[in-house]
């Protein structure tokens, strides 16, 4: 197992390094713990690090595609029944538009179900690279993407989060996570950010607004 280091960056000059440059210096490139809930059951926290275009984190899609599926398509139909005219514009809820042309009260809730499970499946196994010069100004990024598991090995949750060159000192941007409901492990996975980055100061976490155990958190 590799741990949590800082390497070659002294903490007195840190307000002479960019956030972007020390991120990268200061994280291994994955590592993995072990914590227990307020009933003292364990569960194992793995992450590894990369940037958008890195094999590992096309492998931890693919490997977290049928525990996505669930979890967000629960997430996204909540918040289109609360908000459908967000199919106009939000690109899991896109494909539900031709659904809803007569009205939420009289849409086929099942088929944008199928049709929103169709968009993230494009989603988690789509080879970011054919996208070609779209992609230019996120390789800078430095994404974490991160998974809980039960003592068995099952997902229980997953976050991923990154860090971009523009963002200032300390500052993190959360863009996917989910939990299993009813576990209470939210702030478990949430604190594994200021585990890899201790230096964070700010988290801006991307949930919608229907989820209600994320925004609690």
């Amino acid at each position: 197992m590799r741990h949590f280091h800082i390497s070659r960056i002294k903490i007195n000059n840190i307000q002479s390094i960019k956030w972007i440059d020390f991120v990268n210096e200061a994280c291994t490139q994955d590592n993995n713990l072990t914590r227990y809930d307020d009933q003292g059951h364990p569960f194992i926290l793995e992450w590894m690090k990369g940037n958008i275009l890195s094999p590992d984190l096309a492998l931890f899609k693919k490997e977290l595609i049928e525990f996505a599926l669930s979890e967000l398509t629960i997430s996204e139909l909540t918040f289109l029944k609360a908000n459908p005219q967000s199919a106009c514009s939000e690109v899991f809820l896109m494909s539900s538009l031709p659904h809803l042309e007569k009205g939420p009260t009289v849409a086929d809730w099942d088929a944008i179900s199928d049709a929103i499970k169709t968009s993230i499946t494009h989603f988690y196994i789509t080879d970011l690279s054919v996208y070609g010069e779209a992609l230019k100004p996120l390789l800078n990024d430095v994404h974490f993407f991160a998974k809980i598991k039960s003592n068995n090995g099952e997902p229980q949750g997953f976050i991923l989060f990154s860090v971009t060159p523009s963002l200032p000192f300390g500052d993190v941007k959360v863009v996917n996570f989910f939990v299993k409901p009813n576990l209470n492990l939210e702030k478990m996975l949430m604190s594994l950010v200021t585990k890899i980055l201790p230096l964070t100061k700010r988290i801006f976490l991307f949930v919608r607004p229907t989820n209600q155990s994320a925004i609690k958190m």
